[in-house]
C-alpha cells in the first residue's frame, strides 16, 4: 500500500486499495463488491475530521449512468474544458485514460484508508461548485437520486409497471434497497417481481458468483427495444421515455 499520511486534498484523485488491507473500514457497509476497490477515487470534501467523501471513477459509465447524465469527465489535458469537464487545475498531470466522475452515489471513507494514485491529478475547486455539486442538485431536483437516498412519493398512485425501489433490512444487507417491479396496487399492499442484473445469474452466466439463482424459464429480459427475449421467451420493453437499467436485467 501507498496510504496517505495527511488528510486528503479536496478534487483529487486518489485510490481505493484492497478491501482485506481496510477490513475495518466504513466503506464495507456502503460497498462490498470486490469490482469497487482497486481503483481510482476522486475526493471531493471531508465530512468531518476523519471521514472523507469521494466518488468512483471509471472508464465507461453504465448506459443509465450516461443516459442520465449522472457522470462527469475529467479533463483529458490543460486546455479541456467543457459543460461536462471537470477541467484540471493548474499544474495537474493527466489521467492515463479517459475517466469518469460516477455521480450515482457519493461514499464515505476514513481519509487514512485511501492510497495515494499514481499521478498527482487534481481538478479545479470551482468546477466542483460550478459542475459536480450543481449536477447533483439538478438530479435531486428531478428525484433521480433515488440511489442517493429514499424520495418521498405518494406510493397510492405508482402505477402497475413502474420499477421503483424496495428499502432492504439495513441489519441483513449492505444495499440501501433493490429495484421492483410492480404488477397490481393495492396501497398500502403491492403485488411485485425483483428486477436482478442477468450477469449475477449463474444460468445466464456461468461466472456468476451467486449460486442460488432463478433459473431461465423463470425470467423476462427487460429491454428498450421490441424483439424476442432469451429461449424465445418475450421482452418486457420498457417506455420510449424510460432510461435503460443500469446493467442488462
Amino acid at each position: 500500500r501507498k496510504a496517505i499520511r495527511s488528510r486528503p486534498i479536496t478534487g483529487k484523485v486518489y485510490y481505493l486499495p484492497d478491501p482485506n488491507f481496510i477490513g475495518n473500514s466504513m466503506i464495507h457497509h456502503q460497498n462490498r463488491k470486490l469490482g469497487f476497490f482497486k481503483h481510482p477515487v476522486l475526493v471531493v470534501g471531508m465530512e468531518n475530521e476523519v471521514e472523507a467523501n469521494f466518488y468512483s471513477l471509471t472508464k465507461e459509465p453504465p448506459n443509465a449512468i450516461r443516459e442520465l447524465r449522472m457522470c462527469l469527465r475529467i479533463g483529458e489535458h490543460p486546455t479541456d474544458k467543457g459543460a461536462g469537464v471537470l477541467a484540471l487545475a493548474s499544474g495537474s498531470d493527466v489521467m492515463n485514460t479517459t475517466t469518469w466522475v460516477n455521480l450515482e452515489q457519493r461514499f464515505s471513507i476514513e481519509w487514512y484508508n485511501l492510497d495515494a494514485w499514481l499521478a498527482d491529478v487534481r481538478v479545479q475547486l470551482n468546477e466542483l461548485d460550478l459542475k459536480l455539486w450543481s449536477r447533483i442538485n439538478e438530479l435531486e431536483a428531478d428525484q433521480n437520486r433515488y440511489l442517493y437516498k429514499p424520495l418521498p412519493r405518494d406510493m397510492a398512485k405508482v402505477v402497475p409497471g413502474s420499477i421503483v425501489m424496495m428499502l432492504n433490512d439495513a441489519s441483513k444487507s449492505s444495499t440501501l434497497g433493490a429495484p421492483v417491479l410492480i404488477l397490481e396496487n393495492w396501497f398500502p399492499k403491492f403485488l411485485y417481481l425483483r428486477v436482478k442484473e442477468i450477469n449475477e445469474n449463474i444460468y445466464f452466466n456461468p461466472n456468476a458468483k451467486k449460486r442460488n439463482c432463478i433459473r431461465r424459464e423463470m425470467c423476462l429480459q427487460i429491454r428498450k427495444e421490441e424483439g424476442e427475449g432469451h429461449d424465445g421467451t418475450p421482452r418486457l420493453v420498457t417506455t420510449p421515455e424510460s432510461p435503460e437499467t443500469r446493467e442488462p436485467s
